[in-house]
């Protein structure tokens, strides 16, 4: 029964990171095209770093 109810349990929070991330990813999108910007910071970081 314990072994069971660990399966299900991690098949519960699976699910529920999946909607953290899928409703952060949203929110993220909306965002970003509200505000028109597109880059992320990791590629405005590399375009300083090369302008350097």
């Amino acid at each position: 029964m314990a072994v069971r109810a660990a399966v299900i349990y991690l098949h519960a929070t699976q699910e529920r990171h999946q909607e953290i991330a899928d409703t952060l990813s949203a929110m993220t999108k909306a965002e970003l095209k509200k505000t028109g910007k597109s880059r992320s910071g990791t590629q405005r970081a590399r375009k300083r770093k090369n302008a350097s």
